[in-house]
């Protein structure tokens, strides 16, 4: 899969009403994500472990997750796996500090799209929620 360019301009607009799922243990960092995604208009829950995700998930309607991979209770890893077995569909991006050279083929060996590294740019963020949330509304490959 290639990468993305973060390097172009992308219009947050049509991110108003979109439903994120936030997984992270972290208070500060949820906070600063959730601020964020509030500013671009879109809908988020927030989620502090992997357990509680998947219960939020199983409640709730969501275009993507956002989920960090180290988190206590349920890490990510297992978090997806277990949203997986319950068929889940939708982009999950990994929210991690964890950078070293193969990851990202790491992480989607276990199911994740993709990663946005912390601490995270926005624009990079943007430009990754973007892409994913027009990849799964339109019929073409990602």
């Amino acid at each position: 899969m290639k990468q993305l360019d973060i390097t172009k301009q992308i219009d947050n607009t049509s991110l108003k009403g979109v439903s994120i799922l936030v997984a992270e243990d972290n208070p500060l960092n949820r906070i600063v994500v959730c601020k964020v995604l509030k500013k671009w208009g879109i809908l988020f829950m927030e989620a502090h472990n992997g357990k509680e995700a998947i219960e939020k998930f199983k409640n709730n309607q969501f275009d993507l997750i956002l989920m960090d991979i180290e988190m206590p209770v349920m890490n990510g890893y297992e978090a997806i796996s277990e949203l997986k077995k319950i068929g889940v569909s939708i982009p999950i991006l990994a929210f991690t500090s964890l950078q070293h050279n193969n990851v990202l083929c790491e992480l989607r060996k276990k199911g994740f799209n993709d990663m946005v590294i912390k601490p995270f740019n926005p624009t990079d963020l943007l430009i990754r929620i973007q892409h994913y949330i027009n990849a799964s509304t339109s019929s073409g490959c990602i």
